[in-house]
């Protein structure tokens, strides 16, 4: 019961985010990989079932756009789940976080990206520390 579980960060910044792109968040730190299901910014799942997805980003204030939003996606071999759209706020930065259910069969695939609306300023940048300022993780819940 206590397998297929993961939680990774990033340690550092992902610079220079795509306008009007989805951009692949790349997670550089495993906290844990229970199975070992998670390599190269992706989860793979082992078995068929229902999974639990969840990540925080967190956008630094330095060339983000105010008032143009950017949008947290979990991308699956089944489909994309856009969960949040948030508004930038060049003056404190952007936090954003989301939370699906998939079904998955097994060797199906998920991803977190971020989407910068068009007209966004050029150059926003996903903030990576030794804490847990931006992270994804999943289980297997059935």
């Amino acid at each position: 019961p206590y397998e297929d579980a993961f939680l990774v960060k990033k340690t550092s910044d992902q610079l220079n985010l795509t306008v009007g792109s989805n951009n692949t968040v790349e997670f550089d730190s495993e906290v844990y990989d229970v199975g070992g299901n998670f390599s190269s910014n992706v989860f793979t799942a082992p078995s068929n079932g229902k999974y639990v997805f969840f990540a925080r980003l967190r956008v630094k204030k330095d060339n983000l756009s105010s008032g143009k939003h950017y949008t947290l996606k979990f991308v699956t071999d089944a489909g994309t789940y856009d969960t949040e759209q948030v508004p930038g706020n060049a003056t404190t930065g952007l936090g954003m976080q989301g939370m699906i259910i998939a079904h998955m069969d097994a060797n199906d695939t998920c991803e977190v990206q971020i989407l910068p609306q068009t007209g966004a300023s050029a150059g926003a940048d996903i903030k990576g520390d030794t804490n847990l300022k931006t992270y994804f993780g999943g289980y297997k819940i059935g």
